[in-house]
């Protein structure tokens, strides 16, 4: 995680050469008001302004400009108020300072911008900090800006068309990795994304090593979509750290997000199953299909479909072809009925040396010659016959 800040010290000196636009800012100063103090023996610890924003679309923001004495380490903050609502809580540790003031921008929700405001601002000290100055440099503004969350910055692994943050891999499969970020803001804005990819052999190709990074420019509301690839490579379960966003909000600031985690289990073979379905019964014949579907996210190649069966003949024996990733493939067959009493099919995948059964159908029996036994009927009722009208035709005694 430390090799994410540096890389991101170094990237943030050259790019981001513009920030968003202002669309209104004016300081406590302009609007008329002086600064104010407040320290632990003060019975007054808050002020009222009267506040006529001109441009009440965007992001708004009050910058607090302030100083606290001794310093800016205790539990001391300032709460603002925006038409009687309370805004976030400023607390002297989070403020940024430089040369004697710090500042801190408290953001505004655009539901409570109107043209006539009354912001209201408390200092309120504490027993390590016994002194809070609020500058009139403070200021109130409107801003259009870049907004990226966190819930619209995510990355998962392209599973046909799911995008999963669990994926069950093959041994030696490229998996291509998705990084999904959205611009919720109202102004173009220039980022930063890094990414790391398991370090693999130099002998790999290169988009296999080492990390990757992207600079984009992401349009106001533009979900972008970015692709990497990873190699499975080893037999163990592991994680893709997150990936890091890198951008300068409205004021310059650097601000940095992380997606979440994403996991891949290997597995050494691919996840391939088969159905046998009878189709059509023709002249003493019964035509069959083989489904076979490959789940995995790898071609599989020289694959063998017979079928299988006591004393079977079957057309054609064999039939031998590739199956795309997360597809299937039908292979037809034709059976003569009277060759066997049940039939079931054999798939082999030679590539990873694995072989998979599938499910039997029951034809009609083989079906018995009777016509000699009709015969020899036939034969015993002629010579019972005979006999009878033999023994009757002799005279009586």
């Amino acid at each position: 995680m430390a090799k994410l800040f540096i890389l991101a010290a170094i990237f943030f000196t050259i790019i981001y050469t513009s920030y968003a636009k202002v669309l209104f800012e004016k300081t406590l100063e302009e609007f008329g008001y002086e600064g104010f103090v407040v320290d632990t023996d003060s019975a007054e610890q808050c002020k009222e302004f009267a506040v006529v924003l001109e441009n009440t679309n965007g992001y708004g923001f009050v910058t607090l400009v302030a100083s606290f004495a001794p310093n800016n380490i205790g539990s001391a903050n300032i709460e603002c108020f925006f038409n009687n609502v309370a805004l976030e809580k400023a607390y002297a540790k989070d403020f940024d300072c430089n040369s004697g003031f710090c500042k801190y921008y408290v953001p505004i929700e655009s539901s409570l911008l109107k043209k006539e405001n009354i912001l209201k601002i408390c200092l309120r000290p504490s027993k390590s900090i016994v002194k809070i100055t609020l500058s009139n440099k403070s200021k109130v503004g409107t801003y259009s800006m870049g907004v990226f969350e966190k819930q619209n910055f995510r990355k998962c692994i392209v599973a046909g068309k799911e995008c999963v943050e669990n994926y069950k891999a093959v041994l030696g499969e490229d998996v291509q990795v998705k990084i999904i970020l959205k611009n919720s803001g109202n102004e173009d804005t220039d980022v930063l994304v890094y990414a790391i990819r398991p370090v693999v052999p130099e002998d790999e190709t290169k988009k296999e090593l080492g990390n990757v990074t992207f600079r984009e420019t992401v349009g106001a509301g533009e979900l972008k979509e970015l692709y990497y690839t990873v190699r499975v490579k080893e037999l163990i379960v592991f994680n893709l750290p997150p990936a890091a966003l890198y951008y300068a909000d409205a004021f310059g600031r650097r601000i940095q997000i992380f997606s979440n985690p994403i996991t891949i289990t290997p597995n050494e073979k691919p996840d391939v199953n088969a159905i046998l379905l009878p189709k059509d019964e023709f002249d003493g014949k019964l035509s069959v299909e083989v489904a076979v579907s490959n789940s995995s996210g790898v071609e599989l190649n020289n694959v063998e479909v017979m079928l299988s069966g006591d004393g079977i003949k079957a057309s054609p024996e064999k039939q031998i072809f590739s199956i795309a990733p997360r597809d299937s493939k039908i292979a037809k067959f034709t059976i003569e009925k009277n060759t066997a009493e049940e039939v079931s099919c054999l798939v082999r995948i030679n590539d990873y040396n694995m072989a998979i059964g599938c499910n039997s159908i029951v034809l009609s029996k083989k079906e018995t010659n009777i016509i000699p036994f009709v015969v020899a009927g036939l034969l015993v009722l002629i010579g019972a016959a005979v006999v009878f009208f033999y023994l009757h035709s002799l005279p009586e005694e």
